[in-house]
Order: structure tokens, then C-alpha cells, then sequence
């Protein structure tokens, strides 16, 4: 986000300058180094003791005596010398003074005028941390806090400790921002700051912080919302993990014939590690996905699930677990988790819980019990807001091991913020889909005329890349640790070819089919005869044998861009520092 120079860099140039710890300590050695030397010099001429040297000297290099013994005494260079250092210092020192006072009336006045800055607006803990992340890249940026207090500094960033109202909007430049950041702890109030800042700007790239990633997808059709990025901070924390330790690798890890995942927890956070889980692990050596549901609101979770989803139980089975109400969670259903490990065995678990304290102790809880009934589970997902508690990757062997996921340092990362090309690959899957696709149909559009669901959709589809991969029997850990062409000067792993291999093309066409119509599935939509995007029917929720041969080329031209994408020079660049922890022996293991 280059911006031009303006008076404000230039005042915080100076700041810095002045601010240099070593500057004053510095000027004042060097002035009182040169007084001790004039005055030493001279002090048998005038009878000085060593206590007079340090007295004149102290004098002289605050300018609080003029020359003493004028009568006997030879004007020396040493002492000019160390009165111009102890003026210049005096100078300085008044200059950082009046700068620490003027700072920051000088930084909200120039901030109204600022151009090319990142906006970001609200109370919740990825406003701080979206702040924190910009001004480590040395990026402008202008934090409208919500708050009456003045918050902790930040460095390089323009802190602006008020209410919001939407006059703010317009007095701190939104319609000269880059782009905009919106996260209140309140979300009806971030929905009305969000309308504010379309008002001022319609234009204004704005992503939003939505907890609810259900709920964020039906946003889009509101007034003065359209084309604002809803992106929910537990979700995008989740796909990360899955990025880093695919789901799919630890089921083939152990053996499993399917992948089946506990979840304690189905509220937001629990919605969206469902959500993950099932986009990211279908692959054509797993059976249909078997997931655990511990929730003391099992009843009311299964009726809102499956009202919202219908036909969730087509592509997945679900169980729920009431574990009744009680105050200390550790206190774990272990009779009816027992059975459901009897029938199918645990893959992994999740604790999606909002609470850390709660969530690390239920967590330690579920690992006792895994170890103690000798359940070959793999990691326990730890859902904590504040980053370091746990490890980030399971140990090499170890059984029911607890990873952390979900802080919220990691949030402005997650959502590209400082990556210009970010999109790139959803609009190349975008662009191949609107190149077979019939002309009418209703989302064969630009990009930018698109509704925010349908590039949602498009975003999804990097997250099912590995299971793509390792169903055509590439060696994922392998390749993603070259994510580099074969024609690259390092030399990479050729994906096999799917020109010469009709029958891969056409059993990754398949499998791209069973991700749509999951996608599908989960954002509320179900078969009909005739498309209704009203009422979120479509007639291609079936089989794939079933499909049109025109509809069977729309995914494989899906394939087909991935293969060239993941082929290219840009491979690489399309996966996360470098792709997923996959370097433990355990790990690799899984994809071997």
C-alpha cells in the first residue's frame, strides 16, 4: 500500500531520529568529556582541585556559568567545544519534548488528509491485531478504536481512541483509504460501520469480521453491503490448520476407512470446524465422513443444522451427544464417547469452546480418557484465542496430542491482507468455470460484479488442492515441500498427466463434483428440478453419473485449472509459508 511522502512521515522521521537512545547519552559524554579536558588543562594555573574541574565542568556544559578567573584565564577550545555539544543536546532534548506533546494532536490532524492508509475500525481483538500486523510492515494505517481510553501505542500506527459514530468516517479519510478492516464485539453495530463507511466510500475495499460464517454469506443481499468480504476469524484460523495437517493424511495415517472427527462444542466456532473438515478431507480412499457431536444443546443443534442444511445427512453422517449441563467440563460423557469409538474410531478431535481456560481444560481432560481407554486417536485441535499455550504441531508418535489453533495474531495473515494477488487463484477457477459454462448462467460474471457467496465458493476450492492431490496418488508431503515445476532450474515433482490419463481426469472430476455438492449442501441449498436461487435449488445436486456431459466438463475444467495452476511457475506461491507441517516421520508417513 505505497502512499506519497507527507508531513506527518516527515515528523515521524524525526520522532525516530530523536528518539535514538544512544543520541543524548552520546552528546553528553562527549560535552562533559571535553569541559574535564579544558578545565584539567588549566587547573595549576588557577589552583583547581579535582572537585573544582568537575564543578566548572558540570557549569560549562550547561551553559550556567560563564568564565570564571577572566582575569587569569586563556579562552581553550575544549570547553567551547563541550558548551556547543551541551547546547545542542539541550536543543534536542526540548525538541523531543514538545514533539511527545504535540504528537499526537499533530498525528490526528495530518490523519484526516492521509492517503492510500488501511482503515480499520472496532473493539474486537483482530482490530489490534490487524493494526499491530500493518505497522510491522511499516504500512499507514489509522485504528478507530471505539473506545473513550487511549489503548496501549502501537508504533507507526494512528490510534484514534473514540466512539464510533459515522461522522468519523469522513473525518478520518475513508474515501482516500486503500482498504478498510471492520471488527466490533457487537456485529449489529460493525453491520451499521460498515453501511457508514459504504456511504462515504463506495468503493472501499471492506472486509468484516463475521463470528457466524453462515450468517455472513446471507449478508451480501443487504442494502449497501454488496461486495464486502464477510470472513469469520475461528474459520479462517481452522483452514489454516488444515493447510498445515490435513485431516485426510491422519485417517490414512491410522488405517481408518473413514475420517471421523469429534467436535465438542457446535457454536460458531464448532460450525466452522464442521465446515472445514468436510470441504477439505473428500478424497477417493476415504468413505463417507462420520462426525461426533458433544454439545449440551444437541436437540437444538440437530433442528437448526439440519434446517439450515438440508440434505447435510446425504454427504455425512452426524451424531450428537447430549452431555447434559454441567459446570465443570472436564466431567466427559465417557459412556457414550466409548461407544461411538467402538463403532468407528476417532480420528481426531476438536475442542471449539469459546473459553481458554475452559477449552485447555476440557482438552487435557479428553486426552486422559483417549490414553487411559488406549484409543490410537490422532491430535486433539484446541480452539485458544492467545497464541503459545500449546504446540502448533503434533509430536512425532504421540497419541491424542493437544496442537493450539485460532489466535488471533494470525488473523490478518489468514486473510491476505498484505497479499495483492491473494485471489488470483479463485478468479482462475472462476475464469475457467465462466469459460464452459452456459452464458446465462446466473454466475457467469467478472469477478468484480460477483456476489460475495459465490467468490466464497471459489476461495473453497484451495482448500480441497491436497485431497485433490493425494487422491491422484501424488506423494503430498513430497510435493509440497517442492511445490516447484519440473521445469523449474531446482527441478520439482511432475503431476501426473491428466491428457494422458482420461481415467484420473475423469475420477477427480467426480471428487470436484462431491466438493461442490457439499459446498452446496452446507450453504443451505438442495436439489430440485429447476434452478432457484431464491430458494437455493439446484438440479445438478446429484450423483455424478447423473450429470449432463455439458455439467461433467464444468468440473473438469475445474481439474484441469488446478493441474495448470499447481503445475506453473506460481505453484508455489499458492500455498502458505510454504505449505503444511508435514516434517515429522509420522506425518510424512501418511502421505507415503
Amino acid at each position: 500500500m505505497g502512499q506519497p511522502f507527507t508531513l506527518k512521515e516527515a515528523v515521524e522521521g524525526m520522532r525516530r531520529f530523536l528518539n535514538l537512545t544512544v543520541l543524548l547519552p552520546t552528546l553528553a559524554i562527549a560535552a562533559i568529556g571535553f569541559a574535564i579536558w579544558g578545565w584539567h588543562a588549566q587547573a595549576a594555573a588557577l589552583n583547581l582541585t579535582w572537585l573544582d574541574v568537575l564543578y566548572h565542568s558540570l557549569h560549562a556544559v550547561t551553559l550556567s556559568n560563564l568564565y570564571a578567573f577572566s582575569e587569569r584565564y586563556n579562552q581553550d577550545w575544549r570547553i567551547d567545544t563541550a558548551r556547543v555539544l551541551g547546547a545542542i543536546a539541550f536543543v534536542v532534548a526540548a525538541t523531543k519534548a514538545v514533539l511527545a506533546l504535540l504528537s499526537t494532536h499533530a498525528s490526528r490532524m495530518f490523519g484526516r488528509y492521509r492517503r492510500g492508509h488501511l482503515l480499520v475500525v472496532g473493539d474486537h481483538g483482530v482490530a489490534r491485531g490487524v493494526t499491530e500486523a500493518a505497522a510491522a510492515r511499516a504500512a499507514t494505517v489509522t485504528w478507530i478504536s471505539n473506545a473513550e481510553e487511549e489503548a496501549l501505542p502501537i508504533p507507526g500506527a494512528l490510534i484514534v481512541p473514540k466512539r464510533w459514530e459515522p461522522s468519523l468516517a469522513t473525518s478520518f479519510a475513508a474515501n482516500h483509504a486503500a482498504r478498510a478492516v471492520v471488527a466490533f464485539r457487537n456485529e449489529v453495530q460493525q453491520v451499521a460501520a460498515v453501511r457508514a463507511l459504504r456511504a462515504v466510500s463506495p468503493r472501499l475495499p471492506i472486509v468484516m469480521n463475521f463470528a457466524d460464517a453462515w450468517f455472513a454469506e446471507r449478508m451480501d443481499e443487504l442494502e449497501n453491503i454488496q461486495g464486502v468480504r464477510f470472513v469469520s476469524q475461528v474459520q479462517l484460523s481452522v483452514r489454516a490448520l488444515h493447510w498445515r495437517i490435513p485431516p485426510f493424511l491422519i485417517a490414512r495415517r491410522l488405517g481408518h476407512r473413514r475420517l471421523h472427527a469429534l467436535i465438542f462444542g457446535l457454536g460458531r466456532g464448532g460450525e466452522a470446524v464442521l465446515t472445514d473438515l468436510l470441504l477439505s478431507s473428500l478424497t477417493s480412499f476415504l468413505g463417507k465422513p462420520r462426525v461426533t457431536i458433544v454439545d449440551p444443546r444437541a436437540r437444538e443443534i440437530r433442528a437448526s443444522l439440519f434446517q439450515r442444511c438440508p440434505g447435510l445427512s446425504e454427504t455425512v453422517d452426524i451424531e450428537l451427544i447430549d452431555p447434559e449441563l454441567v459446570s465443570d467440563v472436564r466431567l466427559l460423557p465417557t459412556n457414550a464417547l466409548a461407544l461411538a469409538q467402538s463403532e468407528d474410531p476417532f480420528t481426531l478431535a476438536y475442542v471449539a469452546i469459546d473459553e481458554d481456560l475452559r477449552a485447555m481444560a476440557l482438552a487435557v481432560s479428553l486426552q486422559a480418557v483417549a490414553r487411559r481407554e488406549g484409543w490410537a486417536m490422532g491430535p486433539i485441535f484446541t480452539r485458544l484465542v492467545h497464541g503459545g499455550a500449546l504446540p502448533e504441531a503434533p509430536r512425532d508418535g504421540e497419541v491424542a496430542g493437544l496442537v493450539q489453533f485460532g489466535a488471533t495474531a494470525d488473523f490478518a495473515a489468514a486473510i491476505g491482507l498484505f497479499d495483492p494477488d491473494f485471489d488470483a487463484l479463485p478468479q482462475m477457477f472462476h475464469e475457467a468455470y465462466r469459460r464452459t459454462a452456459p452464458s446465462d448462467a446466473p454466475a457467469n460474471i467478472e469477478w468484480e460484479r460477483l456476489p460475495e457467496e459465490f467468490r466464497e465458493s471459489n476461495r473453497r476450492q484451495l482448500v480441497h488442492l491436497p485431497a485433490k492431490l493425494a487422491s491422484a496418488g501424488v506423494d503430498v508431503a513430497a510435493w509440497l515441500r517442492r511445490p516447484l515445476p519440473p521445469t523449474s532450474a531446482t527441478g520439482g515433482i511432475p503431476l501426473p498427466s491428466l491428457d494422458s490419463d482420461p481415467d484420473l481426469l475423469e475420477r477427480l472430476a467426480e471428487l470436484e463434483h462431491r466438493r461442490w455438492m457439499m459446498d452446496r449442501t452446507l450453504s443451505g441449498w438442495r436439489p430440485g428440478p429447476a434452478r432457484d436461487n431464491a430458494r437455493r435449488i439446484h438440479p445438478d445436486l446429484k450423483p455424478y453419473a447423473e450429470l449432463t456431459e455439458a455439467t461433467r466438463e464444468l468440473d473438469r475444467a475445474i481439474v484441469r485449472e488446478a493441474w495448470a495452476a499447481l503445475s506453473s511457475d506460481k505453484g508455489s506461491g499458492f500455498f502458505p509459508d510454504g505449505g503444511w507441517a508435514l516434517e515429522t516421520p509420522a506425518l510424512r508417513a501418511a502421505a507415503e
